[in-house]
């Protein structure tokens, strides 16, 4: 499982997120790196061992998603936050 969009968590919001409340993109781009890194490891993992079968579920992008556009999913704000356009 990959990491979730961890700069947009209420704590990174509240300590990194400046005077808008905004997600914290230091903490977002090292999850999609690390996410990056996973893949391509897994990808090596995958292709090394035939066998093997292993899947990464990508949780970044939906739960950045419902994040982004609260509204898609019947909320017109996240957890009470205004949007606060996290990348």
């Amino acid at each position: 499982m990959s990491l979730p969009p961890v700069g947009c968590m209420p704590t990174s919001i509240t300590v990194n997120g400046g005077k808008n409340r905004s997600c914290s993109i230091m903490h977002n781009n090292a999850a999609k790196y690390f996410n990056k890194k996973l893949s391509a490891e897994l990808q090596s993992l995958r292709s090394g061992n035939p066998p093997v079968n292993v899947v990464l579920a990508d949780i970044y992008t939906p739960l950045l998603d419902i994040v982004n556009n609260p509204q898609s999913y019947g909320n017109s704000s996240f957890f009470g936050i205004k949007k606060i356009g996290c990348h």
